[in-house]
């Protein structure tokens, strides 16, 4: 019995020293003295109640919300992982060691979040993302609303990332990659947004449209991928050509006004159709809603 009694106190020690040890370790060294008051409240003359020990100094750590320290994360790349949560976004602010960043982030999407992904990477200020091709499947068991949600939280995730512009996504290895509840063609502007996961085409655009709260702002969308803009009786203008993709709308500029750009002009814009109205929308901020026009005149 002597025996039992001794072998237990030896191992209440190193129970005890074990708990410090990893204090100490994890930065914690000023919170051990509050943990070795608990285990002492805890500690009878011949027996240590290791179980309801354990139980107050998790609910003090976790109080305290102590966590590990680590020498890499003294000048860390934060990150938001944006959730789901019905139709509303939440996000969780995640800190990453700056040393093999991305590769970090691409550890931490797989171990922590439902997003799968293969290979993250920069082209200057393009973020390349390559998702598992299991995520496919996810978004074929989404139904309309969950891809729209998890496209929506896909692009303000990875528009939280550091030095990022625009963003393309890859499935695989794979580009341009779409389908019923979602699409990935083309190139993202940081901080884009997705109104509908609906496919617009090029017959839903071509014509000439003029902006519903000003009629006298102009849009015209020529067969050829022709596009003019400006205002009715104006001599102010844009013209250029557009590209579609999907619901992915961009305007390459060429001429402004009375002279021509040095460089294109690059504008990208998601756009949607709804009851014969077209919506720009750029970053999350909604431009333009347009409607059919008729003033043949501006032409």
């Amino acid at each position: 019995m002597c025996t039992l009694d001794v072998k237990e106190k030896i191992l209440n020690k190193i129970l005890l020293s074990c708990l410090i040890v990893f204090l100490f370790v994890a930065g914690c060294s000023k919170k051990i003295d509050t943990v070795e008051k608990i285990i002492d409240e805890h500690t009878t003359v011949n027996n240590l109640d290791i179980e309801t020990a354990q139980e107050d100094i998790s609910s003090f750590l976790i109080e305290e919300n102590i966590q590990p320290h680590d020498d890499d994360l003294s000048n860390p790349v934060e990150i938001k992982i944006y959730k789901i949560f019905d139709s509303t976004f939440s996000y969780q602010i995640v800190k990453l060691s700056r040393d093999k960043f991305p590769e970090n982030a691409v550890n931490y999407f797989n171990s922590n979040t439902d997003i799968i992904v293969k290979n993250i990477r920069y082209e200057n200020t393009r973020l390349i993302v390559d998702f598992d091709q299991s995520m496919i499947r996810k978004y074929e068991g989404s139904g309309s609303t969950g891809g729209l949600l998890l496209s929506n939280s896909i692009l303000h995730s990875f528009s939280s990332f550091p030095d990022v512009t625009e963003m393309k996504f890859l499935f695989n290895g794979a580009e341009d990659v779409w389908g019923d509840h979602f699409n990935f063609e083309g190139i993202f502007p940081a901080s884009s947004h997705i109104w509908t996961s609906a496919r617009i085409y090029e017959s839903d655009i071509i014509g000439l449209w003029e902006s519903e709260d000003d009629n006298r702002h102009i849009f015209y969308f020529m067969s050829g991928y022709i596009y003019k803009e400006g205002g009715k009786e104006s001599e102010w203008f844009k013209i250029g050509k557009w590209e579609l993709k999907g619901n992915m709308l961009t305007l390459i500029l060429e001429r402004g006004a009375y002279e021509e750009f040095d460089d294109p002009i690059y504008e990208y814009y998601f756009i949607s159709v709804f009851n014969d109205k077209l919506l720009l929308n750029y970053s999350d901020e909604l431009i333009h809603q347009l409607v059919k026009s008729d003033y043949i005149q501006w032409l």
